[in-house]
């Protein structure tokens, strides 16, 4: 019971390694100090753009900010114009109720006191009975 191992494909003797075959493919300490250059540039490239894009981004979201911010102003300052209008109708309104009840509150007869009422009420029944006593004499 012995188990086969999984065997390596059998090359060619003609057939290079992939990581010999081809310019691109060499190693050497300049073609590294190449590569990682190209690499830095290209990070260096891509660090700038990513910059620039988060500073358009940043002018972008502050001017939307500052549309925002001159939005919301307006909208306060509108509606402190409308309380400010509406405080001056209040006032108005009660200095003219003021004005009413204390300058033309003495000129309205008293009718309505209580007092007043049972005085009238009494003269109207001496009245009815002074009426009764004459509608009898005439008959």
């Amino acid at each position: 019971m012995t188990a086969k191992l999984p065997q390596e494909p059998q090359r060619k003797p003609e057939e290079k390694p992939p990581a010999t075959q081809g310019k691109g493919a060499r190693t050497g300490p300049w073609r590294l100090f190449k590569n990682l250059l190209l690499l830095a540039r290209a990070t260096e490239d891509q660090v700038k753009e990513q910059a620039r894009d988060r500073v358009k981004h940043t002018i972008e979201n502050n001017d939307v900010l500052k549309e925002i911010k001159n939005e919301f102003r307006r909208d306060y300052n509108d509606a402190q114009n409308e309380i400010a209008k509406l405080s001056s109708w209040v006032r108005v309104i009660i200095f003219i109720s003021v004005a009413l009840v204390f300058l033309a509150g003495p000129l309205v007869p008293d009718i309505f006191s209580l007092d007043v009422l049972k005085v009238e009420i009494e003269n109207l029944k001496e009245d009815i009975k002074d009426l009764r006593e004459e509608n009898q004499t005439q008959n």
